[in-house]
């Protein structure tokens, strides 16, 4: 990849890495948190367990909807642009340095795994308080041992499932793992590192994807780590395209605008998944070259992007717990409607979501990396591990 001719004087760079640290994509991952933490608001309207994610009364009577409209109606495709921002973040990290498939591997274990596992085993102890006092399970159903082993593999979005189970929000980042490990076999062929290389990849994998559905051919539940798939190398091939932004031509960034302008288009009239790879993927270009720029300000948003995975796995388990003492107390579930519900509810993720990182979710992955570190240079003279990219 090109080095990076900007001044190291610009606010993104990292000076400890000696990388550029895109502080508004950071930004950005916040706001894809909250849109994905007010969709699912809808499931304390829930009247039985796994029943449509659509409230049947509509969003409009939701906490403050001519604020977070946008959110209520179309947080869900937050996660599309998850998978694109994790294609980015995931080129700027192993594209510019060398890592070996298992340090690879030990670094994605301990971002992703100690979180997963305890709030699986948190909803897994909910559920079976919920049996025992209600008779039933808590929104969501599925809570039975091939869903739960699904889960402690973290193959639970692969296609194998029979609906939602456990902490529902985890499929996605299933789909991911599936992606990663392509994306790891990628890295040492050669042509990956090419754009000509990245394009191929991504036209394979969305010309399968929509291949398949036009001829409704199904070997398996294919259609999320295909989607995945294709939305995390198109990540990969926008951070290669980002070389050509140097902050004086002004050329990049209309192309981008006109792609943006053509995708918003696109989804007014017919909202099918290029409008949304053209909408997301111009808008991560954009705000990439703000931070290649320079842009003062994005800095203010790490700390939200830090606790942005923790948020998307704690957000469950505390629905279950307040819908669990509304339903055993016979406490209506109208009260979501109320505003000081709405904000005690968010307040409490949030402020569950910064303990949990920084007294589990961080020490656990600086513990799970130093050991990794330990065992693979008792392996070989293996070098450090490297950081994982979020």
């Amino acid at each position: 990849m090109k080095q990076d001719t900007f001044s190291n004087r610009r606010e993104g760079v990292d000076h400890r890495a000696g990388r550029l640290h895109f502080y508004w994509l950071d930004a950005l991952r916040g706001i894809a948190a909250l849109s994905v933490l007010l969709w699912h608001y809808n499931h304390f309207y829930f009247t039985s367990a796994d029943m449509s994610f659509v409230d049947p009364q509509g969003f409009a009577h939701h906490p403050f909807y001519n604020v977070f409209w946008l959110f209520y109606e179309y947080g869900l495709y937050a996660v599309q642009f998850f998978w694109l921002l994790s294609g980015f973040v995931f080129a700027h990290t192993y594209f510019n340095r060398p890592t070996g498939n298992r340090e690879f591997l030990i670094a994605r274990f301990a971002r992703l795994y100690p979180l997963h596992f305890l709030t699986l085993v948190v909803v897994a102890i909910l559920q079976f308080i919920s049996f025992n006092t209600l008779g039933r399970a808590t929104l969501f159903e599925n809570t039975d041992l091939y869903h739960y082993v699904l889960q402690v593999f973290f193959i639970s979005g692969w296609g194998f499932e029979n609906g939602n189970s456990f902490n529902v929000p985890i499929w996605s980042v299933s789909a991911e793992m599936a992606v990663y490990l392509v994306f790891l076999f990628l890295l040492s062929q050669s042509f990956f590192r090419e754009r000509w290389g990245q394009l191929t990849i991504v036209v394979i994998a969305y010309l399968l994807t929509a291949g398949l559905d036009a001829f409704s051919i199904s070997f398996w539940d294919h259609g999320i780590v295909l989607q995945c798939a294709t939305y995390f190398f198109v990540g990969v091939f926008i951070y290669n395209l980002l070389d050509q932004f140097n902050g004086k031509s002004i050329v990049p960034v209309l192309v981008a605008l006109g792609v943006l302008a053509f995708g918003i288009f696109g989804l007014y009239r017919q909202a099918l998944s290029l409008d949304f790879l053209m909408t997301f993927g111009a808008i991560l270009y954009l705000v990439a070259c703000v931070d290649k720029l320079g842009v003062p300000g994005g800095r203010l948003f790490a700390p939200i992007a830090a606790i942005t995975y923790t948020v998307y796995l704690v957000h469950v388990p505390t629905q279950i717990v307040i819908v669990l003492l509304l339903d055993y107390f016979g406490i209506e579930r109208s009260i979501a409607d109320q505003n000081l519900f709405f904000i005690g509810y968010n307040a409490t993720v949030l402020s569950l979501s910064a303990l949990v990182y920084r007294l589990y979710e961080k020490p656990m992955d600086k513990a799970i990396r130093r050991y990794g570190k330990r065992y693979l240079s008792g392996q070989s003279k293996s070098g450090p591990v490297p950081v994982a990219a979020e």
